[in-house]
């Protein structure tokens, strides 16, 4: 609200501000400084209040250095908010100063933002133009930083190129050398944005691992930065990672964090792009109600960045630029400019009063005290709520890496159970079958060694049954239906328990680590139900539809609170199988109500199963 109030005093009496007296290079200076400052805080509408101020102040004492890096500050607001024709007449505009006037340097910095705009106008030629007469600057005037971020653009370019495979390498090569100009000048928020477009690079070369990495790493350091509008963009290619690799709900999750943030930041042309993208991800789950109202909103901005009006507007301004080339040309179309402002000046000066210049004053400070306190607030809520939300992303990044972990460790337990089962059988066995015939070959059964033979085959009975305990016993030998039904008898013998097994259309055989898989879970979740659960019943179902294998469990125990539990080894251990086969097991259950799970897997042969439910 005060925001709107200050843009309002500032739109109708800002030019009497400006204007009530002959300003200073002092005060036209300050006016810039504060615009840079509230554009670099993602406020936009206000930066461009304050540039205006300043310009009008250049203009009237006709400093045009000044003006011409003004209308290039101007530039860059507008593109940031997407509002690219605007964005592309100021450019021009500083650009056919600074060249009329031999700055190289403004000219410089010009090249640098025209090259990147046209480059979010998919104008790659223009775009690449610029660029390597920029380049041909920067290094004429050994200007490294400038030679770097226009090497950082054109890898960009190539990224975006229509046929962009063979250009994937070369964009590569300029993010990897910016990434190591900037390591070697510890420049922070350079490092930032070089990983972030190395993740890019990766991700077009659909190494999506290696992607991932690269724009974490990018994410983590923007906060530490604090830049924050720039997780916009970098929350969106996470999402567009996880789409690809049809995780998308993963995928909406990042896309609906981005389109909060763009939305904060007035990030124009983001909020249309995640808007059609999140729209896709509803209109694929049948709620199109939901992608209806997002495609409205992606048409909405989608309208007020890119109209047909705006593209002959930039056109149009491309082929000004073209043929105003000659310093002459120039010069004529400043002094057209420079007639039209001092025509808007004459009148304005005609509207000029100390009085009002000095309430002014005096109300622009009381409501500036109450912006910044207003906005102090708000800095910090913003904080806060990032810190949380990065802290959330960081632990779901850690529980990844957990269950990665589990299921490493518990495939090397059944290959060791295995492996000794193997070993207890065929090497230890063995050995007792040889002792026992050697004992009767030199002694014979007479004289007392009768009793000594019979140890031997108690200790041959015992060695085979801890074999095939080891490995799954009934399992390893008749499959998964058979094991259950042997677990099934072992449970009711030795507790006060039922259970029910029902199963239809099983396979004989189906593959062997989904079957030992399978068996673990069923032994974890009645333990489960006999040590906590007290349960008195229960049922457990196996149904194969064709492909699709479908494994239910229910008791009627006392149940249990997921989240106080959420952490124990056994749920771990069923989630942990299960994702597996990418499968997400669902538990339903609470206190006083019994527990169910539900896991459905759809398996192409015996040996593949291609995905979970």
């Amino acid at each position: 609200m005060h925001t709107k109030l200050i843009s309002l005093i500032f739109c109708l009496l800002g030019p009497y501000l400006c204007n009530a007296q002959s300003p200073t290079i002092e005060q036209a200076d300050s006016l810039r400084a504060y615009g840079l400052m509230l554009k670099r805080a993602a406020d936009y509408d206000s930066a461009l209040l304050y540039y205006q101020m300043a310009l009008n102040a250049y203009l009237e004492m006709d400093s045009l250095p000044q003006v011409a890096d003004t209308y290039n500050k101007i530039g860059v607001v507008f593109r940031n908010t997407g509002d690219f024709d605007l964005a592309m007449e100021n450019l021009y505009k500083s650009l056919a100063i600074n060249d009329s006037l031999g700055l190289q340097e403004g000219a410089l910095k010009n090249y640098v933002n025209l090259s990147s705009t046209c480059a979010m106008l998919h104008q790659f030629e223009n775009a690449i133009e610029f660029n390597l007469q920029g380049q041909d600057l920067a290094k004429s005037l050994t200007n490294n930083a400038r030679l770097t971020s226009l090497h950082r653009t054109l890898g960009l370019i190539y990224l975006q190129y229509p046929d962009e495979l063979p250009y994937l390498d070369s964009a590569r090569y300029y993010f990897d050398l910016n990434l190591l100009i900037y390591s070697a000048d510890d420049y922070q928020p350079g490092i930032a944005g070089a990983y972030q477009n190395i993740g890019l690079s990766w991700e077009k070369k659909k190494v999506y691992d290696s992607a991932l990495f690269y724009y974490h790493q990018s994410v983590m350091l923007n906060y530490e930065l604090e830049q924050f509008q720039s997780l916009t963009v970098l929350y969106k290619n996470i999402g567009n990672v996880y789409w690809k690799l049809d995780e998308a709900r993963e995928a909406l999750a990042y896309y609906t964090d981005a389109l909060i943030l763009a939305r904060r930041y007035n990030q124009k042309n983001e909020i249309q792009s995640i808007a059609g993208r999140v729209s896709e991800f509803y209109a694929s789950l049948g709620d199109f109600e939901s992608a209806y109202e997002l495609q409205a909103v992606k048409f909405q901005y989608w309208d007020s960045i890119f109209t047909a009006r705006s593209v002959e507007r930039i056109n149009k301004l491309n082929v000004e630029y073209g043929v105003l080339k000659t310093e002459k040309e120039l010069m004529e179309a400043k002094a057209v400019a420079d007639q039209q402002q001092a025509a808007l000046r004459q009148k304005e000066i005609q509207l000029q009063g100390y009085l009002i210049t000095l309430c002014v004053f005096l109300l622009l400070a009381t409501i500036l005290v109450i912006f910044y306190d207003q906005r102090q607030k708000a800095t910090r809520k913003l904080r806060e709520r990032d810190k949380d939300l990065y802290d959330q992303r960081f632990q779901e990044l850690l529980l990844e890496q957990e269950v990665k972990t589990l299921n490493a460790m518990m495939d090397g337990q059944e290959k060791e159970r295995t492996k000794l089962a193997s070993e207890l059988h065929g090497r230890v066995a063995s050995l007792l079958t040889q002792v026992k015939h050697a004992v009767t070959d030199k002694l014979g059964s007479q004289n007392g060694n009768g009793q000594l033979l019979h140890i031997i085959d108690e200790a041959l009975e015992e060695t085979r049954g801890l074999s095939h305990s080891l490995a799954s016993g009934i399992l390893a030998k008749f499959g998964l239906l058979a094991a259950l039904k042997d677990l099934k008898d072992s449970i009711e013998h030795n507790n006060q328990i039922k259970i029910f097994l029902d199963h239809h259309g099983l396979r004989d055989e189906l593959p062997n680590n989904l079957e030992i898989d399978l068996y673990r879970i069923v032994q974890e979740l009645i333990s489960n139900s006999i040590r906590h659960g007290e349960a008195q019943n229960i049922w457990i179902q196996l149904i194969m539809d064709d492909t699709v294998l479908r494994f239910m469990y229910e008791d009627d125990g006392k149940g249990f609170d997921t989240k106080a539990v959420g952490g124990g080894i056994g749920l771990r251990n069923i989630h942990a199988r299960s994702q597996k086969y990418g499968v997400i097991p669902e538990i339903d259950t609470m206190p006083g109500h019994g527990m169910r799970a539900t896991i459905e897997l759809t398996i192409v042969t015996d040996e593949e199963i291609v995905t979970g439910r």
